[in-house]
């Protein structure tokens, strides 16, 4: 019995399970938080263009009222002359000008009426 050797003392182990699972959660709220912030951050509002202006009113014109048409269609197509158009917008805007600086006009007729409108939708 001399070959026994006698029993340890209870020895503290240090366990640090707990530490790392509030570590863990605490890493995982401010990731969360911060991502929630990231995301529902106020976003740019994209500022709009005079040239998308002038395709909204172009293509909100009222074809029932005549000096409507001529003064929407002359402060708005002026965005949207290039060289291919340049001719034809030109020739609808000298038909126009009769319509616009008068009191009491005719009404536009349907042919003008057509040209303008295939002319906004060419444009889009």
């Amino acid at each position: 019995m001399e070959k026994l050797k006698d029993i340890k003392d209870i020895v503290d182990v240090v366990d640090y399970s707990l530490y790392y699972l509030v570590g863990s959660i605490s890493f995982l709220l401010i990731l969360l938080i911060l991502t929630i912030l990231f995301f529902r951050r106020p976003k740019r509002k994209r500022k709009i263009t005079q040239k998308e202006v002038s395709l909204q009113n172009l293509q909100n014109i009222n074809y029932d009222d005549d000096k409507d048409i001529a003064y929407i269609f002359t402060l708005n197509i002026d965005e949207f002359i290039n060289d291919t158009n340049k001719e034809e917008i030109n020739n609808i805007l000298n038909k126009l000008k009769e319509y616009k600086y008068k009191k009491y006009i005719s009404k536009i007729n349907n042919d003008l009426k057509q040209d303008i409108k295939n002319i906004i939708g060419r444009i889009k």
